[in-house]
C-alpha cells in the first residue's frame, strides 16, 4: 500500500486483502476456541462465551476473557486494525500519488495522527474512572501507535528505494545495521517494563504513570527488537544469519500457533501438576509450555493453516459466461492496467 502511493502503482486488491487475513486468522483460530470452550478443564463456560470468542468481539465485553483465551484480546485488537488499515490506505493515496516527497509527508502526518490518537485515549481512560469496563483498554485506539511504528517501518523501507531519502530515514537504517545495540536497547528497556515502574506483577493496570511507562516502554523495546530484521543495508550479519537458520524460520511459521496454543498448554499443564498460577515452578513449568506449544503449533501449521493459505492464495475463480467474448467496454480496464504499468516503468528508469 505504501508503494502504490508513493510511486502511483497498481493498488492491493482490497477483496483479496480481506480473504487472505481471514483465512490466515480465523480457521486456526476457531480451532482453539472449540478445544478450549469444549474440553479446557477448570472454567465455567457460558453460551456468551462461545459467541464473543467465535466472532472475535470478547475485547467490546466486560469481564469476559477466560483462561485458555486471555491472549486473544490481542488478536481481536489486531483484527480490528486489518478492517481499518484499508481506510487508512486510501487516505495516504488520496492525493499526492506519485509525487514521492509530498506522499511521504502525507504518510508521515498520517502517521503522527495516529499516535496522537492513542496518546489522546490513553490519557483519557488513565485520568476518567472506567469501573468495571477495562475492556477500553483493549480497543484499537489505545494501540493505533504500535501499529504506526510498524506502517512507520513500511514507509522507510519502500523510501530509502527511491531518490532522494529524508536524511533521518538514512540514520534509521544505519542504526538497523548496527544489531547490538538495538538488541542491547531492546532489552534494557524490557527489563525496565518488568519493574513495578511500569505496574504490578500481576497484570494490574496500576497509576496513571505506570500505565504511560509501561505502554511506551513496551513499544520502544518492540520497534529495537524489530528493526534490524526489517531495515538495513550491510549484507546479512550474525543476527540476520541467525534469524534466517532453518530453526528460527520454522518457528517463524508456526509462530502463529504458539500464540494460540500455550496458554492452553500452560493452564492444562497446571493443572494436571496441581499448580496455582504465579506460584513459582517455573523450570517445570517453561519447558513443558515451550514443548507443548510447539508440538500444537506444527499440527496447526500442518493441519490447518497450510491448507488455508494455499486456499486463499489460490488463483481466484470467476463467474464465467460461456460463449461471451469480451467486448471493447471489457478491454478498456486492462488498457488502462496496461499504460498505466509502463508509465510506472518509465517513471522508475
Amino acid at each position: 500500500m505504501v508503494q502504490a502511493a508513493l510511486h502511483d502503482s497498481r493498488w492491493p486488491a482490497t477483496r483479496t486483502y480481506f480473504r487472505r487475513r481471514l483465512w490466515r486468522i480465523v480457521p486456526a483460530y476457531v480451532v482453539l476456541v472449540v478445544v478450549v470452550l469444549a474440553f479446557m478443564p477448570g472454567i465455567e463456560v457460558l453460551p456468551k462465551h462461545w459467541l464473543a470468542h467465535l466472532t472475535l468481539t470478547q475485547i467490546y465485553w466486560p469481564k469476559l476473557l477466560i483462561n485458555g483465551l486471555t491472549q486473544s484480546w490481542s488478536l481481536a485488537t489486531e483484527l480490528s486494525f486489518y478492517l481499518v488499515l484499508p481506510a487508512i490506505a486510501w487516505w495516504i493515496g488520496r492525493r499526492h500519488r506519485g509525487d514521492v516527497a509530498a506522499n511521504t509527508r502525507r504518510q508521515l502526518w498520517t502517521l503522527a495522527a495516529c499516535a496522537g490518537l492513542a496518546f489522546a485515549w490513553l490519557l483519557l481512560r488513565t485520568i476518567t474512572p472506567v469501573g468495571e469496563f477495562t475492556v477500553v483498554n483493549m480497543w484499537l485506539p489505545n494501540f493505533m501507535d504500535w501499529f504506526a511504528v510498524g506502517m512507520l517501518f513500511a514507509l522507510v523501507h519502500n523510501r530509502l528505494r527511491a531518490p532522494d531519502p529524508p536524511a533521518w530515514m538514512g540514520r534509521l537504517n544505519r542504526l538497523a545495521d548496527d544489531a547490538a545495540t538495538c538488541l542491547i536497547v531492546a532489552v534494557a528497556l524490557f527489563l525496565l517494563a518488568s519493574t513495578p515502574i511500569a505496574g504490578p506483577y500481576t497484570f494490574g493496570e496500576g497509576s496513571a504513570s505506570q500505565a504511560f511507562m509501561r505502554h511506551y516502554l513496551y513499544l520502544g523495546a518492540a520497534a529495537a527488537l524489530l528493526l534490524p530484521g526489517f531495515l538495513g543495508t550491510e549484507g546479512w550479519g550474525t543476527w540476520r544469519a541467525m534469524l534466517a537458520s532453518p530453526l528460527m524460520s520454522y518457528l517463524g511459521k508456526i509462530s502463529y500457533g504458539i500464540f494460540l496454543w500455550h496458554l492452553f498448554v500452560l493452564e492444562t499443564g497446571s493443572r494436571l501438576l496441581g499448580i496455582a498460577s504465579f506460584n513459582g515452578w517455573f523450570w517445570i513449568l517453561w519447558p513443558m509450555t515451550v514443548v507443548g506449544s510447539v508440538a500444537f503449533a506444527h499440527a496447526s501449521y500442518v493441519l490447518i493453516e497450510r491448507p488455508a493459505q494455499e486456499h486463499s492464495h489460490s488463483p481466484s475463480r470467476r463467474l464465467r459466461l460461456p460463449g461471451r467474448a469480451p467486448g471493447p467496454q471489457h478491454r478498456r480496464p486492462r488498457q488502462r492496467q496496461r499504460k498505466a504499468l509502463q508509465n510506472h516503468h518509465s517513471r522508475r528508469a
